[in-house]
C-alpha cells in the first residue's frame, strides 16, 4: 500500500483516491495510473528480495553455529577462535568425476 501527500488534504492512499478527483484533474488519471504500476512494481521487488533473504537465511544456517550467525546477523564481528587440538580429515574417492557426472546428488550419498 502507498500513500502520498496532497496539498491541504493531507496524507492520500493511492487505493482509496476518489474518482472524482482523478476526473477532474487531466493529468491525475496518468499520475495515478504510473503510481499504482510503480506501487507493484515495488511491492514484487520486495517479495523476490524476502524470498531470496529467506533462501540465504537457511542456507547459513546450514553452513555456520548459530551464534556465529547471531553475531554476523547483529552486523558484529565475530572472533577467531583457538583449540588445542584439532583434526582436519582430506579424503578423495577415486574417480569420483565421472561417478558424480553420471549420478544424482541423492544417488551419490546413497550409494557411497
Amino acid at each position: 500500500m502507498f500513500s502520498f501527500t496532497v496539498r491541504g488534504r493531507g496524507l492520500v492512499n493511492i487505493d482509496h483516491i476518489d474518482s472524482s478527483f482523478i476526473i477532474r484533474h487531466p493529468c491525475a488519471l496518468h499520475f495515478w495510473w504510473m503510481l499504482k504500476s510503480f506501487t507493484k512494481s515495488i511491492e514484487l521487488s520486495t517479495q523476490r528480495l524476502e524470498a531470496e533473504k529467506q533462501k540465504s537465511d537457511l542456507l547459513l544456517s546450514r553452513m555456520l553455529p548459530l551464534p556465529v550467525l547471531r553475531r554476523l546477523r547483529a552486523q558484529k564481528t565475530v572472533p577467531a577462535e583457538s583449540f588445542d587440538a584439532v583434526t582436519i580429515f582430506f579424503s578423495d574417492i577415486v574417480g569420483f568425476t565421472t561417478i558424480s557426472a553420471n549420478s544424482t546428488p541423492m544417488e551419490i550419498i546413497l550409494d557411497y
